[in-house]
């Protein structure tokens, strides 16, 4: 796995969070979304791009970290651990393991907070 790749999707991600929130903050200070109807609207785009965004940084986040701990590890000399071991060998594996599980916890979240959102409308 590339992991340059995935540790520049993290960084653009988390500066189009950053950057999104004070462009919502200048827009909600400024009064341009002046009607409740726009606001809602707004509100939605909003929440929408920010669960987006979360949800790339925490599956790209992953091949980073593992690949992370496996470099420290083998630095600290516990290159020989199984578990390392293991880890260095099926590296990708691990990562797909991790998506997979995400991926569950997401599809089971998701329809819940949509719920909750509707709900509160």
């Amino acid at each position: 796995m590339n992991v340059k790749v995935y540790g520049k999707v993290v960084a653009c991600a988390f500066g189009a969070v950053i950057i999104l929130s004070i462009a919502g903050s200048i827009i909600e200070a400024s009064g341009i979304v002046s009607s409740p109807q726009s606001y809602r609207i707004a509100q939605i785009i909003a929440m929408t791009t920010g669960l987006i965004l979360f949800l790339i940084i925490g599956f790209a986040m992953v091949p980073v970290l593992i690949r992370f701990f496996v470099l420290l590890q083998v630095k600290m000399g516990n290159s020989e651990h199984r578990t390392v071991e293991f880890l260095i060998q099926n590296e990708k594996y691990t990562v797909y393991g991790f998506w997979i599980f995400y991926a569950i916890g997401a599809l089971i979240a998701i329809p819940a907070m949509i719920a909750d959102f509707v709900s509160k409308m």
